[in-house]
């Protein structure tokens, strides 16, 4: 099964963490509970914003560079249709980014567990896709402001209940609406 897991901010901006660094503390330890013993597939550059492989979790970067080198540990893929030709769909895997990768992997996702942010990033490049129809918000929670998160935020959970789910044999990407709003 494939999940996708991202913190964005109120107009759909990713990177939160790394414009507002340590902002969103329980953000942090939910990423951390969830994706905690299951693999992880970012893009080359989620990589090189992290700078190192993600302890107790399997590592999966997708990169077009055939050349590029990566540590030991993570396991390379060139293209989205290898990641899903070699990915068993009994195993978790939790897609964490970027924009790129997402609206990429979007048709075969089951569970998008989003953090919104209430904070606007006028800095972001990249922003979260535009969910097609099918997707169904089936849990919110949400915190104010405290100590230890700078903002008031939410816990938003996806899922796919319609037939957004595509079949590995025909990837189709999805059009490059990023800049729309998820609601």
């Amino acid at each position: 099964m494939i999940n996708l897991i991202a913190c964005v901010g109120s107009g759909n901006e990713l990177g939160v963490h790394d414009l507002i660094p340590g902002s969103i503390r329980r953000d942090l330890l939910f990423f951390k509970e969830l994706t905690d013993g299951h693999p992880v597939l970012m893009g080359r550059k989620t990589y090189e914003v992290i700078g190192r492989p993600i302890h107790n979790r399997t590592n999966i970067v997708l990169t077009h560079n055939k050349n590029q080198t990566f540590p030991k540990e993570v396991i390379v893929k060139h293209s989205i249709e290898e990641f899903l030709e070699d990915n068993n769909d009994d195993n978790e895997v939790f897609v964490i980014g970027g924009g790129v990768i997402f609206r990429q992997i979007l048709p075969y996702v089951h569970r998008i567990y989003l953090t919104v942010v209430d904070v606007r990033l006028d800095a972001a490049k990249s922003f979260f896709p535009k969910l097609p129809l099918g997707w169904v918000c089936v849990s919110e929670k949400t915190y104010p402001a405290d100590k230890e998160n700078s903002y008031a935020h939410s816990f938003l959970i996806y899922e796919n209940k319609g037939s957004a789910i595509k079949e590995k044999i025909s990837l189709i990407t999805v059009p490059d609406d990023s800049q729309q709003p998820v609601k």
